[in-house]
C-alpha cells in the first residue's frame, strides 16, 4: 500500500534518477590521435625543409663554379691581365680562379659550401683558358664536372660541360 502511494503522487518525469556526469574535456584516445597526427606532419615538414635545404645548397655550389668558368673564359676572351691565361683550378669542396703563372694551391679557396662536392670525368683539376680565343686546354673531349651531394643519393646531381670549342653549357 504504501507503495502505491509514492507511485501516484510522483509522475515518472519528475523522480530524479542518477545520471552520467557531463562530458568535460578529452578522453585518453582523443589526446593521442591529436598528437599522433602533429607528430606525422611535423616529421614531414622536417623532411621537406631538410630536402628543400640540400637542393638550395646544391644549387648555390652549382651557381658558384658556373660563374667561375664563366669570369674566367670572359677574362681570358678580353685579354685581362698581361697576357696570361686564365685558368680555374677545382677541389672536391671549392675553387680557386687564377692567371698563368700563379700556383693556384698558394691563392684562397673559394668555398662553394658544406655539403657539396664537385667531381670530373678528367684527371687535371686545373684548367686553362687561352688568351683571345678562350679555348681550354683540356686533354681529350669534352670536360664535365659533376655538382652532387655525396651524403644523399636523393638529391639530383647538376653538370657543366666544357666543350674543346670553350662553350660552358650548364644542365
Amino acid at each position: 500500500m504504501y507503495e502505491n502511494k509514492i507511485k501516484n503522487s510522483l509522475p515518472l518525469s519528475s523522480v530524479n534518477y542518477p545520471t552520467r556526469p557531463t562530458k568535460i574535456g578529452f578522453t585518453l584516445i582523443e589526446i593521442l590521435i591529436v598528437i599522433s597526427i602533429s607528430i606525422i606532419f611535423a616529421g614531414t615538414a622536417i623532411a621537406t625543409y631538410h630536402n628543400a635545404k640540400k637542393r638550395a645548397l646544391l644549387d648555390d655550389a652549382y651557381a658558384s663554379v658556373l660563374q667561375a668558368f664563366e669570369q674566367t673564359s670572359n677574362r681570358a676572351a678580353t685579354g685581362f691581365g698581361t697576357g696570361e691565361r686564365q685558368g680555374v683550378y677545382l677541389e672536391k669542396k671549392g675553387i680557386v680562379t687564377f692567371k698563368e703563372g700563379d700556383d693556384p694551391e698558394t691563392l684562397p679557396l673559394i668555398s662553394i659550401s658544406q655539403d657539396p662536392s664537385i667531381s670530373t670525368n678528367q684527371t687535371g683539376l686545373t684548367i686553362l683558358f687561352n688568351r683571345i680565343t678562350a679555348l681550354p686546354d683540356i686533354p681529350a673531349g669534352p670536360l664535365e664536372i659533376t655538382i652532387y651531394d655525396e651524403d644523399d643519393s636523393d638529391v639530383t646531381p647538376k653538370t657543366i660541360t666544357i666543350t674543346e670549342d670553350g662553350r660552358i653549357i650548364s644542365q
